[in-house]
């Protein structure tokens, strides 16, 4: 094969070094990125690809003149192959990265082993115009309407565009719990008709669903809206940052993601489960609770012209993003991340949800425990004087591992064992959740797991203790007379 170096003679090297720094190839050829100061563009086959740089880089060609034009059409038809292959070589890539630098005043490319990844320059939103040209004091009637439908609009609003100028995001996840008749759908269309916004379906970010999404929706959008959301799942954990999208015949291409807004009206089992908020959600995600805001089709200034009122709330966000993104641009970027932050932490303290799974652990299975003591203490001996109990398939099972000492306390012969079946009994979303806390047993009992020596009903046991009271906080404690007479007993925090 030959190469470009044959040919150089025909070319001129300086033009050709800008072609190289200008085209590149992904997924073995077969698809073309080419990018100019203003904007990266994918061209379909090798001959827009020659017809684009002959386009943009004249002068390119150092052709005799006294060649034929016959001659020259194929000289340079023979050179374009040998420089496609040789570009090919040296500017193959399998994955595009593309992500906006509100601070550049150019356009660039960085590239790093096999990932390309290209940088637009400044902040960018649709451009907007007022179609009805609303007047402020209309403006402001119709925002000051819907945020007594949703009274945290604006401190949403803030959080939104802050996770667009910090890098730590760790706590980019909000939780929208809303009723029936919301409105999630007129919430997201506000940011999508923008440019800013993008809204999936939960089940979209499956690996094997993920075909559907473009990377193209997601480049400017800073709002990734999950709508329909069920639990916080692994594949939302993995969403810190970005993401990669594989679209049916594009390229790969990594997404980076800024806030994520998570929508439903069914209680969401990750946030309103029985098993409690488990603490890394806590760390992450704030809840806007808004189930009893009523529905927005029946607001009167909704019902009076609902485009006016979609279209006041849009310039309303528009211009909100607009001075809060001019503010951070001005202050410079290590200034305006640490203004981020600032404003994310006073988000994330003030609509935070407490952790809560040890202790819905800990009391779903104090509760079993001590029906099983019950269950255990209802046996009954028959005319044959063999001792019976009604039959329970789960107390029978628990009965393999756990001997009750006494009215408030048992011993476990195997504790992992004995948790598993208690959080099973409690249903799979219980034991879902549950089932990541089994290195936390000490925490949950409120005990060591070391084994000892216990007498249980004349018998050596050799297991771990559990004192159901102090469980359940409480101990008992002596009551006595004034004689040192024991009267009875009194449950007392413990």
């Amino acid at each position: 094969m030959s190469t470009i170096k044959k040919y150089k003679s025909f070319i001129d090297a300086k033009i050709y070094d800008e072609v190289k720094k200008r085209v590149f190839f992904f997924k073995n050829g077969k698809e073309i990125v080419v990018f100019t100061n203003k904007e990266i563009k994918f061209l379909s086959s090798e001959k827009n690809l020659k017809i684009w740089i002959e386009q943009n880089f004249q002068g390119l060609f150092i052709l005799p003149e006294e060649m034929e034009e016959e001659e020259k059409n194929k000289a340079k038809k023979h050179i374009f192959d040998v420089m496609i292959v040789d570009l090919q070589i040296h500017n193959q890539y399998s994955i595009l990265s593309y992500r906006r630098d509100p601070w550049a005043e150019e356009a660039r490319i960085i590239r790093d082993d096999h990932k390309l990844e290209y940088i637009a320059p400044r902040f960018y939103m649709k451009p907007y115009e007022d179609p009805f040209l609303i007047d402020q004091v209309q403006m402001n009637l119709i925002v000051d309407d819907y945020r007594e439908h949703f009274p945290q609009f604006d401190d949403f609003l803030d959080w939104l565009i802050a996770n667009r100028f910090t890098t730590n995001r760790r706590t980019s996840y909000t939780y929208l719990r809303v009723n029936a008749g919301f409105g999630k759908s007129f919430l997201a269309s506000l940011f999508e008709d923008l440019g800013v916004g993008r809204k999936i379906q939960q089940n979209q970010l499956k690996h094997n669903s993920a075909s559907d999404l473009s990377p193209a929706d997601f480049r400017n959008a800073f709002i990734l809206m999950i709508d329909e959301f069920t639990h916080f799942a692994q594949e939302l954990k993995d969403l810190t940052h970005g993401m990669y999208l594989s679209a049916k015949y594009q390229l790969s291409e990594y997404v980076p993601l800024y806030a994520k807004v998570f929508m439903s009206a069914e209680k969401s089992t990750s946030f309103f489960g029985d098993a409690g908020v488990d603490e890394q959600l806590a760390d992450r995600v704030s809840v806007l609770d808004l189930s009893h805001s009523g529905k927005l089709e029946k607001r009167k200034l909704y019902k009076a012209n609902t485009k006016l009122y979609h279209e006041a709330l849009k310039k309303y966000v528009n211009l909100f993003f607009k001075n809060r993104a001019e503010y951070y641009v001005k202050i410079g970027e290590l200034e305006a991340n640490v203004q981020a932050n600032k404003m994310l932490d006073k988000h994330f303290n003030r609509y935070k949800i407490e952790s809560n799974t040890i202790d819905k652990i800990r009391e779903k299975c104090v509760a079993y425990l001590r029906e099983y003591i019950e269950w255990q203490e209802t046996a009954i001996m028959n005319i044959n004087g063999i001792v019976t109990k009604p039959r329970n398939t789960f107390f029978e099972k628990l009965e393999r591992v756990v001997i009750v000492k006494n009215s408030d306390e048992v011993v476990t012969k195997d504790p992992v064992k004995m948790y598993e079946l208690l959080i099973s009994e409690a249903g799979d979303q219980f034991q879902k959740t549950a089932k990541f806390k089994q290195t936390a047993l000490d925490e949950i009992f409120k005990t060591s797991m070391s084994k000892k020596q216990y007498k249980c009903g004349g018998k050596n046991v050799r297991g771990v203790l559990i004192n159901l009271p102090r469980l359940d906080n409480k101990i008992q404690v002596q009551i006595e007379d004034k004689n040192g007479n024991i009267e009875g007993y009194e449950e007392v925090p413990y």
